[in-house]
């Protein structure tokens, strides 16, 4: 399985080029990656049905990681998330 949230932005394009769709399925995928955190593929709505479940059947998910704890600032801007990893680590991100 690859987690899609492992890709950095010229492997997102070259996935959806390779899978033959339009170049904006990738912008559209890592918006919803990094903006909305979806914990799987069904959950990133801006993507048509059919291409998250080839996404799925082709082995990748969204997700790998489990959230510990979240905390947003007053002002909304930044998000910090503690996220515990198929392995057991534990990563602290800033959005």
């Amino acid at each position: 399985m690859t987690d899609l949230y492992r890709l950095q932005p010229e492997e997102m394009d070259a996935l959806v080029s390779r899978l033959g769709v339009p170049r904006f399925r990738a912008d559209q995928l890592l918006r919803s990656l990094y903006h909305d955190f979806p914990r799987t593929l069904e959950e990133v709505t801006t993507l048509p049905a059919g291409l998250r479940a080839r996404l799925t059947s082709e082995g990748y998910t969204a997700g790998g990681a489990q959230e510990v704890r979240r905390v947003v600032s007053d002002d909304g801007f930044t998000t910090k998330l503690l996220l515990r990893m198929l392995d057991g680590r534990l990563i602290e991100t800033v959005l």
